[in-house]
């Protein structure tokens, strides 16, 4: 009857710590929808300090060798953003 009542106990305390991931982990990956749509929406009307604070905020170092091109994040998430803007203004100021 103990170990029974024991079994139940343990059984209800894992339920309980499962449930409270799910909600932990439901609460980053809302955080982080936000924070993509955020930036998605708003990258285009940024400018160029802007742009470059956000990208130093998820890269942590760019790593290139004979073409290949690596980026290490500081988050173990990653965040899709569009670059598309970015490039062109290091071409034009490349050309510049």
């Amino acid at each position: 009857m103990k170990q029974s009542l024991k079994a139940i106990e343990e059984e209800k305390k894992r339920i309980f710590d499962q449930k409270k991931l799910k909600q932990e982990l439901t609460l980053v990956v809302t955080n982080l929808e936000d924070f993509s749509s955020n930036i998605t929406s708003n990258l285009d009307n940024a400018d160029w300090i802007t742009k470059r604070d956000i990208i130093r905020t998820l890269v942590k170092r760019i790593e290139i060798n004979l073409g290949m091109f690596k980026k290490v994040c500081q988050t173990a998430f990653l965040v899709q953003l569009n670059f598309q803007s970015i490039r062109k203004e290091n071409a034009e100021l490349r050309h510049s």
